[in-house]
């Protein structure tokens, strides 16, 4: 019927309106599968690349030419972004030509005035403070950098904290799962009143419309760390109440800010006020101060389709993938469990069993055994179905588990 045809022809141009991350469109920039398709659909059209966030040299060289692109094909582009830094803000002007910026007033600002920052001293202070949140009958995010932290310290409260609801959505769940908890983590910081604790990674950072009463985070880059806080506290008010944030200081060893830039995610720690308010005010000062130029990572040029005036691609040739997903751990790669590929043969579930992950997760599990790919819909590997967990989410293989069988063929389509 007709209701079927527009859902399938929702996948093909001339959409009035698509919701994208910058990702899908970073096609155009370096060529991947279906680029032709999105520049077509793009030409000419207004694009708000909303929520902008440079964490490094890589994300702020794919703004930078992704802005460049779009103006190319004649698209009127608007840009929102509570944490640009002015030095990219200046070359994004360069890049657009004419611009007209809107700012809010000082006493606009000083509305959104609603967070105190604290920089705990250690972990051990953090579940301290914890306890004493949840005994008030608080909300709390525990805010994670990485999906393992997310789920050991969601472990972890069932001995520290008995009784406690406790709640853990990351990006390594089926997509049907994550959706599920993403609804019930809304429903909470909208309605919940009972004591609680989530623990959260960067999904929390966008799109999620919650209100919680106080947050526990890794140290991250400052751009991320005031979208996090940005989900406690989130109703304004005519008299502004300040509530708590504590902030866990940076890893010591570089490999363990991953996937941030250690110096990043240091500079944005040392910038941010101890034991007072975050000033809406003063964000771009701290922003500046953490970014005080544009640091665009020319390495990354040399993998764009487009150097200079000249279109360097190939005829009849597209690059499957492109190293800047492969670089940034982007979850562009898809799982699914055994007990799911019936799922899969069916074109309208299938999105709902994928489980996301990056190569940084991948390419590990390649290595040290072969698992069967399915050649269809996001060609996804299968992995046994005891390497997820329904609360925990994707856990991979335990120590010692044998490799699983793989099928004939089980060509890897990268």
């Amino acid at each position: 019927g007709w209701k079927e045809e527009e859902t399938m022809l929702q996948r093909h141009p001339g959409a009035a309106v698509e919701v994208l991350t910058p990702h899908q469109i970073a096609s155009i920039l370096f060529g991947t599968h279906g680029h032709e398709a999105q520049a077509l659909d793009l030409e000419g059209c207004d694009v708000i690349l909303d929520e902008v966030h440079v964490y490094g040299g890589r994300m702020q060289m794919m703004v930078f030419e992704l802005v460049g692109a779009l103006v190319r094909l004649g698209c009127r582009v608007h840009i929102g972004s509570a944490t640009l830094p002015t030095a990219l803000a200046e070359k994004l002007r360069e890049r657009l030509g004419s611009t007209h910026e809107v700012r809010l007033g000082p006493e606009a600002l000083a509305s959104f005035d609603r967070h105190r920052v604290f920089k705990a001293p250690d972990a051990e202070a953090a579940w301290a403070q914890l306890r004493r949140w949840l005994r008030r009958g608080r909300r709390v995010l525990w805010v994670s950098n990485r999906v393992a932290e997310a789920q050991a310290r969601y472990r972890e409260a069932e001995t520290r904290l008995p009784g406690v609801r406790r709640l853990l959505v990351h990006s390594r769940f089926r997509r049907s799962d994550r959706g599920a908890l993403e609804q019930e983590i809304e429903r909470i910081g909208k309605e919940g009143q009972e004591a609680c604790v989530a623990f959260t990674t960067q999904v929390v950072e966008v799109s999620l419309d919650i209100s919680f009463d106080a947050m526990i985070t890794d140290a991250a880059p400052l751009d991320a760390l005031v979208q996090r806080f940005g989900r406690v506290n989130r109703l304004r008010r005519a008299e502004p109440v300040l509530k708590p944030v504590w902030v866990l200081p940076p890893p010591a060893d570089d490999a363990d800010c991953l996937p941030y830039e250690a110096a990043v995610v240091r500079a944005g720690y040392e910038a941010l006020p101890h034991a007072e308010p975050l000033r809406e005010a003063d964000v771009q000062r701290l922003l500046d101060r953490v970014y005080p130029e544009c640091r665009l990572d020319e390495a990354l040029r040399q993998h764009m389709v487009r150097q200079g005036d000249a279109f360097t691609l190939h005829e009849l040739c597209h690059v499957k993938r492109s190293v800047f997903f492969d670089a940034l751990d982007i979850d562009a790669y898809a799982l699914i469990c055994a007990a799911d590929r019936e799922a899969y043969a069916h074109w309208r579930s299938r999105d709902g069993v994928e489980i996301p992950v990056g190569r940084r997760v991948l390419m590990p599990l390649l290595g040290k055994q072969p698992l069967p790919q399915i050649a269809e819909g996001a060609y996804p590997f299968v992995v046994p179905d005891d390497w997820y967990d329904g609360a925990l989410g994707f856990v991979g293989p335990a120590a010692g588990d044998a490799a699983p069988e793989p099928e004939r063929p089980s060509g890897v389509f990268l």
